[in-house]
């Protein structure tokens, strides 16, 4: 882009008018740049290996820097009028006082962008990208995970780190509800705590932040039970499942309103009739093949 508008402006002589034809040529290629930014994203994503994580939001964020771009050369070609339509006519005082005025509302435009950018990016939640052996690759945000359907013929989904925490008092384990409204999981009753590890977290830190996130418990008393696998229609899941024995003093700041206690013959005797959820089911056949003490003990 550069090049070409040097060479314009180097073999086309264009007088006093050269600062604004190099300004305008510019202009031209962003706005061509921006208004095809579809078709060079699907383009780009096409021809990049899916393991390349990342690459959709920092294109998303290339786009946000052109469009910016492309306001900045705007103002500057309407100071260029600004400057030409006043040139002789008024004092160099007055025009000094409308390119101040301009570039500062330029200014406040620039920290106020910028600064939303900021709030962004720190607000977003991104989740790690696994590969086969269980090591972080890369990332993708929450936004592009859910809202963003992915491709059918995709050979390989995502692999993302998941943590699921069951809640046990009393040899009974506490169950969640979905609403009716949630998307994936409709009236599903499922484990106590599931969400994703977050990119940048330490696997004690997320596990924490879920604690204290869902139910106010300050103390992380968990242990590891297993890892397995899990796939859905956005991504294949690397669930490390969890579990973390309470009494009453330590819930008694949560929110109950959607959790109960179930017994494990309860489980076992619902665990046809679809109330439950296909992860939920899984641990539990798991849990039993395991002979899981706390669930699956002796006399249990």
């Amino acid at each position: 882009m550069i090049v070409v508008t040097a060479l314009i402006v180097k073999f086309c002589n264009f007088g006093e008018l050269n600062k604004i034809v190099t300004e305008v040529t510019m202009l031209t290629f962003l706005l061509i740049l921006f208004l095809c930014r579809k078709w060079i994203v699907k383009s780009i994503l096409s021809n990049t290996k899916k393991q390349s994580f990342g690459i959709q939001e920092n294109l998303d964020l290339f786009f946000v820097a052109v469009k910016f771009t492309c306001t900045v050369f705007i103002l500057t070609i309407i100071a260029f009028f600004i400057e030409h339509h006043f040139r002789g006519d008024v004092s160099y005082q007055l025009f000094a006082r409308e390119q101040l005025i301009l570039f500062s509302l330029l200014w406040i435009y620039t920290t106020a962008k910028f600064r939303f950018l900021k709030n962004y990016l720190s607000n977003a939640e991104y989740f790690p990208i696994l590969n086969e052996s269980g090591n972080v690759m890369g990332y993708e945000s929450k936004e592009h995970l859910y809202l963003e359907s992915k491709d059918e013929n995709q050979p390989k989904k995502n692999i993302h780190p998941v943590i699921r925490i069951l809640l046990i008092l009393d040899d009974k384990l506490f169950l969640k509800k979905y609403d009716s409204s949630d998307l994936a999981y409709p009236d599903k009753w499922d484990a106590s705590i599931s969400e994703h590890l977050l990119f940048g977290e330490t696997y004690e830190d997320g596990i924490s932040r879920l604690l204290k996130k869902n139910y106010n418990i300050k103390e992380n008393l968990t242990h590891y039970l297993l890892k397995y696998s899990y796939e859905n229609n956005y991504e294949h899941q690397q669930v490390y499942l969890n579990y973390m024995h309470v009494n009453d003093s330590i819930m008694q700041n949560a929110d109950l309103s959607n959790i109960k206690p179930w017994s494990i013959t309860q489980i076992l005797d619902e665990l046809d009739s679809n109330i439950f959820t296909d992860k939920l089911k899984k641990e539990i056949i798991l849990l039993k093949e395991l002979s899981f003490p706390s669930l699956f003990g002796v006399g249990k």
